[in-house]
């Protein structure tokens, strides 16, 4: 049988996985968790093995942390593991608690299994961005992007605070994300002015 050393050597050597995401903020593609799985299943078919991902909270120093960890089962039982972190948002505000739980958690699979699977994801990482002589976004600045009404203000936002200095790829993660939220949220426009119901006709009758 093959070692989970062996399996995953293959595995590595056939993969690709395509940047699947594009980011409108920042204008780049990337990968996302969901879009590496997808990728990696058929081969994982191919050699009997598995993938398991778990999450653990964390609190390193004054925050707290995902730890998620990757796990190859090979067809023999030997397994090899990778892992992953990801920090979860100091604010809040305008988003919804699980939500951004949800997210961190996915961008530490994500990276979880770009260490296992041997994917250089550094290029599309927009903390990993020619942004290292930019300065990071205040608190304040945070906010504003998590409480943007409308998907017009928060592009207004994200203007503002790159004149102002910020570090493109930070805040781009985070306007898209907010963006998806607001997409979601705003109802179509069928459902804001809904179809009347006809009415039936009459038909009149002569002598």
């Amino acid at each position: 049988m093959n070692t989970a050393t062996q399996t995953l050597a293959r595995i590595q050597h056939k993969l690709i996985a395509t940047k699947n995401k594009r980011n409108d903020f920042g204008g780049y593609q990337y990968r996302n968790k969901e879009g590496i799985l997808e990728a990696v299943k058929p081969l994982l078919h191919e050699e009997q093995a598995t993938i398991t991902i778990t999450d653990t909270l964390e609190l390193i120093g004054e925050r707290y942390y995902i730890h998620a960890a990757a796990t190859l089962t090979a067809q023999d039982g030997t397994t090899h593991t990778a892992h992953g972190y990801a920090r979860e948002a100091a604010t809040k505000k305008g988003m919804d608690e699980a939500q951004i739980t949800g997210a961190t958690s996915s961008y530490a699979g994500k990276y979880a299994l770009c260490n296992l699977l041997a994917i250089d994801d550094s290029a599309d990482d927009p903390d990993a961005t020619n942004d290292h002589d930019k300065r990071l976004p205040t608190p304040a600045e945070l906010t504003r992007i998590c409480a943007a009404a409308t998907v017009d203000e928060l592009i207004g936002t994200y203007k503002a605070l790159l004149n102002a200095g910020c570090a493109k790829g930070y805040i781009a993660d985070l306007c898209a994300y907010r963006k998806a939220q607001l997409l979601e949220q705003q109802p179509q426009r069928d459902e804001l002015f809904p179809a009347e119901p006809e009415q039936p006709t009459q038909q009149a009758y002569h002598d």
